[in-house]
């Protein structure tokens, strides 16, 4: 599997934040409570949990007690800060009127039960509004599987954004840990030819996943050019 790195600028990392919003792939020890995976793994304190994750989805049903849903293989969690309007208050976590939604609310399990069967496997996120700023940096720097086209619009849109702006807040590009210019990666939608002489591999698809990893420069580093100029 192929592993993309980003480094960027100091305060730049939210470049990113639209495929957290999109969705990714995220690996874990799986089942976990929500209430877990928020605490551990998105390393949120009690009272951000409290506080701003106030909308909650799991496999597109609402969720109540944060302990007792459970996540699975598979599944896909969505989280968000509260939504407007009375089908945010209803759709929100511990609602008083969850009552009105009993029969599309996620269901309840107890972690307790399954802690002994866990074993690494992935699972569906989903960071909407405040929340994708207060854990995208984390998550994206753990590492998160997201296919090379999704990757590869995104850093096209911000090139057509940005302009050579982008070299500003794009210090360095890497896939297997070999550097690669942004106008390169762009160019290379598609298989890609096997050099004459070398062992034929089967041919990387776009739609495939990758290992995408993003972090913030540190003041050791160096600006490098990543556009090809």
């Amino acid at each position: 599997m192929k592993h993309m790195q980003c480094i960027v600028s100091k305060n730049n990392i939210s470049l990113f934040h639209h495929i957290l919003r999109q969705g990714v792939e995220y690996s874990c020890q799986l089942p976990q409570s929500i209430k877990e995976f928020l605490l551990t793994e998105l390393e949120l304190t009690p009272q951000q949990v409290e506080d701003e994750i106030r909308t909650v989805f799991l496999d597109n049903s609402p969720v109540d007690n944060l302990e007792e849903a459970l996540l699975i293989p598979d599944c896909v969690l969505a989280l968000g800060t509260a939504m407007p309007g009375l089908v945010g208050i209803t759709m929100a976590c511990s609602s008083p009127f969850s009552s009105f939604r009993d029969d599309i609310s996620a269901a309840r399990h107890h972690a307790a039960d399954l802690a002994n069967s866990r074993e690494l496997g992935s699972l569906r996120v989903k960071l909407f509004s405040f929340v994708a700023d207060m854990c995208g940096s984390g998550i994206l720097k753990k590492g998160v599987f997201v296919t090379e086209e999704k990757l590869r619009g995104l850093l096209g849109e911000l090139e057509n954004n940005l302009g050579r702006e982008l070299e500003k807040h794009l210090v360095s590009l890497s896939i297997d840990g070999r550097t690669v210019p942004v106008r390169t990666f762009l160019a290379q939608a598609g298989p890609q030819p096997t050099p004459q002489g070398t062992k034929e591999t089967p041919a990387h698809s776009a739609t495939e996943l990758i290992r995408f990893t993003c972090r913030e420069t540190t003041s050791s580093e160096h600006h490098a050019d990543t556009t090809g100029n």
